[in-house]
């Protein structure tokens, strides 16, 4: 996985490369352009200004097709950092996955001193399970995870995590890429994130008022209808009311 990834970066390096050096050549060609528009007559001034429009769109259509080759280049760049650290991980080689880890996904509180098992059998910490149950690249993610490991379970939850664990054991390029997901933004305020998974869990809010629905459909035929009255029957430009009452909706 690791290689597969890797090959695929080079590949968007060396096209970033290329696409760089056409940049500055369209960047140099369209001024040259515009310098011979300001000093040429005639037809060589119409060419050169022909020439400077069609390299100017070729530099902006070459800023965005260099945007995607570098995001896919430091795309699969993550994708293949990840898959060395699942082999560091393998290797237990906790020195090399410490420094590849970035600063603040290894933060993790650590148990009381009074904790039955939480320090003496590795649980959390340098070389621990929790560490090699990663990647677990987002806070809320390390702080239910070090929950789990600290409290006991019941039996039911603890054979339904064990159920969506094995769901979840197979999907491999899903929970690679979701990780790869997790490390490119930072952590956001775990408030902030509870506040949207309340609101996107709850009731949706729209359902509770039908008359929504119906003004959404309502009201572009009613726009419709006194435009087509303003600017052919000469009606007062009464549109203006549902065409506020639109923005208003939205």
């Amino acid at each position: 996985r690791e290689a597969h990834h890797l090959a695929i970066q080079a590949q968007a390096r060396t096209a970033s490369l290329k696409l760089s050096t056409f940049r500055v050549v369209t960047f140099l060609v369209v001024a040259a352009a515009l310098v011979t528009v300001d000093v040429a007559e005639g037809a060589l001034e119409t060419a050169a200004l022909a020439a400077s429009a069609l390299g100017a769109l070729t530099f902006v259509f070459m800023v965005s097709r260099h945007r995607r080759v570098r995001r896919e280049e430091r795309w699969h760049g993550l994708l293949a950092t990840l898959a060395k650290e699942g082999t560091l991980r393998l290797d237990r080689n906790w020195k090399e996955l410490g420094a590849s880890i970035p600063d603040g996904e290894d933060v993790v509180p650590q148990p009381d001193h009074e904790h039955p098992y939480g320090r003496d059998l590795d649980v959390i910490g340098w070389a621990s399970l929790m560490r090699l149950m990663g990647p677990v690249t987002s806070v809320m993610g390390r702080q239910t995870l070090s929950r789990w490991l600290l409290e006991r379970a019941s039996p039911e939850v603890a054979q339904s995590r064990a159920r969506v664990t094995a769901a979840l054991a197979p999907m491999a390029d899903q929970r690679h890429e979701l990780a790869a997901h997790g490390r490119l933004v930072t952590d956001p305020d775990p408030s902030v994130v509870e506040d949207f998974l309340s609101w996107a869990e709850g009731e949706p809010w729209v359902a509770g008022h039908p008359w929504l629905r119906v003004a959404a459909w309502l009201l572009p035929v009613v726009l419709a209808a006194t435009v087509v009255g303003d600017f052919m029957m000469g009606w007062r430009p009464f549109w203006l009311i549902p065409a506020v009452l639109q923005v208003v909706l939205l």
